[in-house]
């Protein structure tokens, strides 16, 4: 499967690319208040189709993360994090972020979504099994089954659980 995302100048512009489409189309962010930004994202696989992404340009460009079964499609943008069944080429889930979209990290089962003020992990058909908001996030990584992040205006340094979304201990050594 590839994904091929495409910004547009204008609604009007992707509007006029979707009419050309030979593809199903699904939208985003269409309750977005002040859109800024215009994307479409080609999903080139046994069925193609494209999704238009109406975004207010908060955060990060919108990014796209596929399962490792490839039937599930998670899409961050602005504030949400959208997830696809991508056989049925609908939305099954939507789940609201408290902060803006960074980036999707995978570990060994789950989806980890990073946002501006901490984490989400979402199971395989995009169900939440936990999030964590703490600070602005600086930088975050991924160490021995941990999700470390380190925030703005602070030396303090989280370590999260992968499994469980607890706060590790950093005075108890790893098990």
């Amino acid at each position: 499967m590839q994904l091929s995302f495409q910004e547009w100048e204008s609604r009007s512009s992707l509007s006029a690319h979707f009419e050309k489409s030979k593809h199903s189309i699904l939208m985003l962010g269409e309750k977005c208040e002040a859109p800024r930004r215009f994307y479409s994202l080609l999903i080139d696989h046994s069925d193609p189709f494209e999704i238009g992404i109406l975004s207010s340009d908060l955060g990060s460009k919108p990014a796209a993360f596929a399962s490792t079964e490839e039937h599930v499609l998670f899409i961050g943008h602005d504030q949400s994090i959208a997830v696809l069944d991508l056989a049925h080429k609908i939305i099954i889930n939507q789940i609201p972020l408290d902060g803006v979209f960074f980036a999707f990290v995978a570990d060994q089962r789950n989806t980890i979504v990073i946002h501006e003020l901490g984490a989400v992990s979402l199971n395989i058909q995009g169900g939440v099994r936990w999030a964590v908001s703490a600070d602005i996030v600086k930088r975050f990584y991924l160490e021995r089954e941990r999700l470390v992040f380190h925030f703005h205006d602070s030396e303090k340094v989280r370590e999260i659980d992968l499994k469980t979304g607890n706060e590790i201990d950093l005075l108890t050594p790893p098990i």
